[in-house]
């Protein structure tokens, strides 16, 4: 019996138990059949799995809180597949603080607190808010603390470490946390290639490195110094770890979007460098497109790869001047902002923002004063979602450069009371800044009184999730 047949074997067998179990072992029962569902989800994809988890999990977590960590993990793997809204996230988050408040063991409450940072991770990646970032990782660490740096646990707490810290050195810009992030990723690589080295939760490990190592090349392309050539190490190191997490991962596997969409990528940086080795353009449009196409409509991750695939598009058009290349490259930003507006702010202003670029690049002007003013729309959404003057001021930076973007192909375009208007509205941006309703300093009262600071904060985010178109 091959190991699929055993796991549909012990999925039969925990479904059996779990009807038969009386009062004092059921939600253990239903425990482990929600866990072998999501196991069998993340071999297959198949979505009836993860929806069956849910429901023995949610049972579960009825009977004894300390399950309710499970069934935050499932609400989040659930979210990742089909985003939408974001019930299912909010439903992980709510479960998550549950079983970290309730009285279990301090495995399962180290257990709860991870999962807690990796959902807020997962809500600052929808909403921009910098708060949640800064306390996932947080928890993250407290979590790891103490943890078998070697264990399955602290092998995985000490990967989404390792990408958080990445995530706050894009916000923030610290190089601490950069050299942090690399640091934290090699190391768990290492120890993880010693039990793990050809499982699915591995190749997930080798994709995080290799994101550390391409943004410290794209940082180190900032410092180069001209005469001596583009630093290309890290971005060689990038694509290695990127080619041998997809092939670990087999078609069916949950993960291999998003290994595909960073060896996609890298793989148009390397044409960029060191143009001439292999087709890395066509490559990676192939690479590209088949992630998009693994990813479900309405997913959280889907306007990345669809900006990533615009990407592609734009720098091949670039290269060739194919026409077909230039209409698929136009429309494959279009959906990339439509869907970051609907799931992912920070996304949909990037994708904004590219697409404005290379069509400032090709004259494309009334083209070009779309895509800015998508950018314009999702930062005023996620400047919306900062309370706290620090990163607030991280997002106005970019839109300095947005609003003067958009004035200028305005102005190109003869336009100039749009142009005005461009302006104006990153002003606008300003002015709201200074007159928000949250502008009481938290950072005091947290101080003072961080109980009722983190309620005002839970309470501003509540009325802000009203304001905000859904």
């Amino acid at each position: 019996m091959d190991e699929r047949s055993e796991l549909d074997a012990e999925i039969e067998q925990l479904r059996a138990a779990a009807a038969a179990a009386g009062p004092g072992n059921r939600g253990e029962r239903l425990n482990d059949l929600g866990d072998a569902l999501r196991r069998r989800y993340v071999e297959t994809r198949n979505l009836a799995d993860i929806n069956d988890a849910v429901v023995a999990l949610t049972d579960a977590a009825t009977l004894d809180r300390g399950f309710a960590v499970g069934l935050s993990i499932v609400l989040s793997d659930r979210y990742e597949r089909l985003g939408g809204d974001d019930n299912d996230l909010a439903a992980a988050i709510g479960a998550a603080e549950l079983a970290a408040d309730a009285n279990v063991d301090t495995d399962t409450r180290s257990l709860a607190m991870a999962a807690l940072g990796v959902h807020l991770s997962d809500r600052y990646d929808r909403t921009g808010d910098v708060a949640d970032l800064e306390r996932a990782l947080e928890l993250l660490a407290k979590a790891a603390d103490g943890v078998d740096e070697s264990s399955a646990e602290g092998l995985r707490w000490s990967d989404n470490l390792a990408m958080l810290r990445l995530e706050r050195f894009e916000r923030l810009g610290d190089p601490a946390d950069l050299d942090l992030a690399v640091l934290t990723a090699e190391a768990t690589v290492s120890r993880a290639a010693q039990s793990l080295e050809r499982s699915p939760e591995f190749a997930g490990f080798l994709i995080n490195l290799g994101n550390a190592y391409r943004l410290r090349f794209e940082e180190g392309l900032a410092t180069a110094d001209p005469e001596k050539g583009v630093p290309v190490g890290d971005l060689l190191l990038a694509v290695e770890s990127y080619r041998r997490s997809v092939a670990l991962l087999p078609h069916t596997s949950v993960y291999r979007a998003k290994a595909l969409t960073n060896l996609g990528s890298a793989l148009i940086d390397r044409a960029m460098f060191l143009a001439g080795l292999e087709d890395d353009l066509g490559e990676a449009v192939t690479t590209l497109r088949e992630a998009v196409d693994l990813t479900m409509p309405g997913s959280p991750d889907r306007a990345g790869r669809l900006n990533n695939l615009a990407a592609a598009f734009s720098a091949r058009y670039d290269r060739d001047c194919d026409p077909a290349d230039l209409d698929r490259g136009v429309e494959a930003y279009r959906a990339a902002m439509a869907a970051g507006l609907d799931g992912n702010l920070e996304l949909a202003a990037t994708a904004g923002a590219n697409w404005g670029a290379w069509a400032g690049r090709r004259g494309a002007w009334p083209e070009a004063a779309r895509a800015y003013d998508g950018a314009l729309l999702a930062l005023d959404r996620l400047l919306r979602a900062q309370l706290l003057d620090d990163y607030r001021r991280a997002w106005l930076r970019r839109g300095d450069g947005f609003a003067a973007e958009a004035a200028y192909v305005r102005a190109v375009l003869g336009d100039y009371r749009a142009a005005v208007e461009a302006l104006e509205r990153g002003r606008a941006l300003l002015l709201a800044d200074a007159l928000r309703r949250e502008y009481s300093d938290l950072l005091a009262l947290q101080e003072i009184a961080p109980a009722l600071a983190e309620r005002y904060v839970e309470q501003a985010r509540g009325l802000r999730a009203l304001e905000l178109p859904g």
